[in-house]
């Protein structure tokens, strides 16, 4: 058999893009919204959370072998230097609950190249996964872990989608980096250098121009319905107070706003970062419940699907805006074929499992509550950033999140109210935060 070593595992930090179009016009929530030349009349993303497409899609080529998928003849051996090697293939026996391989630049660069060493690797053999799994739990339970995609029936959501619409399978990371990086790119066309989350960037946040403003610009509609916290608040421009009434919770007003076609043209849709009993995790983001993340996708899931190496650039085609965000976007495709046809989509899942609230927090979900911090204003404090978060369980954390986002909104609005100007920033003091009534300070962009 010859040696095919192209998994990519649960260890690869790529992003599972699902683009929906709702084809009926919407009354906007939040404006008068403009006639558009498209027909299509509304975009809702959802971006799952590390998960690669072989993990998550590859076996799907049971259903279509034109899916450039997985067959089971893939492998990655346990050392990459020694060629009597044990080897590891890649099998559809994966884990609704996963343990979280390595997702660094540094852990990244492993699994692609076999070693730290890039140069003379062209193609890069992909045959380090296994290897990067075992330096992390040498009991190699974690290799044979990652070297695993789900079956499609335990799937079935994903199976489902992939039976009626299209599957884009050259499923590449804007950057081989961890989650905010690749975020990033989502709804700006780049991370503006970062390669893992910096502090010193994040209490600022991102400058660079997003999708947002473009649709702004253009006189359309946006709006981002969060539950836990909006990653979207990553990038600074949107912490303006002219924003603040473009982002609404997700559990009170999407399904509403979507049944009475009220969505924004754009719109974004947030998971749950983290995981309680009584409010699962539903991002995909290991070792979070897969089962969660497959009942969330199945909640916008409307009547058609479009798959896009760049979102950007599909909004630009869709409705039409007059210029790409980045040089990126100018040679990105849409991909836009039916591959099969279903009659009726799947409704069996998976067994859930209960969350584990007393957890400590994740790398990601330290992250994201940094983000928090600075929502709130303690990112001032001494133990900014490298002690805030660091003790706090997730049930503990989760409340430090939406207790900020509700803060920082509040005093959005209050500002708006006093008549500040809607171009400035709401910058929050921690002196003030701990007062119910404390008004917030704020600086130009």
């Amino acid at each position: 058999m010859p040696r095919r070593e192209t998994p990519t595992s649960t260890a690869a930090p790529f992003l599972l893009l699902l683009h929906l179009l709702l084809l009926s016009p919407p009354t906007n929530v939040h404006a008068v919204q403009p006639p558009t030349t498209s027909p299509i009349k509304t975009v809702v993303v959802l971006v799952m959370e590390n998960r690669s497409f072989d993990h998550m899609l590859g076996w799907m080529k049971k259903l279509n072998p034109e899916i450039n998928g997985a067959d089971g003849s893939q492998w990655n051996p346990l050392n990459t230097s020694d060629p009597e090697s044990s080897r590891l293939y890649f099998r559809d026996q994966a884990h609704y609950v996963d343990p979280d391989p390595g997702h660094s630049f540094q852990a990244i660069r492993e699994q692609i190249f076999g070693s730290n060493d890039s140069s003379n690797k062209d193609p890069p053999p992909m045959n380090g996964f296994a290897q990067q799994a075992l330096s992390m739990d040498p009991s190699a339970n974690m290799s044979r872990d990652v070297m695993n995609g789900f079956h499609p029936d335990s799937v079935a959501v994903y199976k489902a989608l992939v039976s009626e619409f299209a599957v884009f399978d050259r499923w590449f990371a804007s950057v081989p980096a961890s989650t905010q990086p690749n975020r990033l790119y989502v709804h700006s066309g780049t991370s503006h250098g970062a390669t893992s989350n910096i502090p010193a960037l994040l209490v600022k946040g991102y400058p660079q121009r997003t999708i947002f403003e473009n649709i702004d610009g253009a006189g359309l509609s946006w709006g981002i319905y969060y539950q836990n916290i909006p990653a979207t608040l990553f990038y600074r421009n949107l912490r303006k107070l002219k924003y603040v009434s473009r982002f609404r919770p997700y559990d009170l007003e999407f399904k509403s706003h979507a049944r009475q076609g009220k969505l924004p043209n754009y719109t974004v849709v947030e998971q749950r970062y983290t995981d309680l009993k009584t409010a699962p995790a539903n991002d995909d983001h290991p070792s979070h419940d897969v089962y969660h993340g497959q009942m969330f996708v199945k909640e916008p899931t409307p009547t058609s699907e479009y798959e896009h190496s760049s979102i950007p650039a599909t909004v630009k085609n869709i409705f039409n805006l007059p210029s790409f965000l980045t040089k990126r976007d100018q040679w990105a495709g849409t991909f836009e074929s039916i591959v099969q046809s279903r009659a009726q989509p799947r409704t069996d899942c998976p067994l859930q499992t209960e969350a584990n609230e007393e957890a400590k927090l994740t790398e990601f979900q330290q992250e994201m509550l940094q983000l928090a911090a600075v929502l709130k204003g303690d990112n001032v404090l001494s133990s900014y950033p490298s002690e805030i978060g660091k003790q706090m369980t997730v049930k503990e954390g989760t409340a430090y999140m939406e207790d900020a986002v509700r803060r920082f909104f509040q005093a959005g609005v209050y500002a708006k109210k006093m008549g500040v100007d809607e171009e400035q920033i709401v910058q929050m003091k921690p002196s003030l935060t701990t007062r119910r009534s404390s008004k917030p300070a704020y600086e130009h962009p």
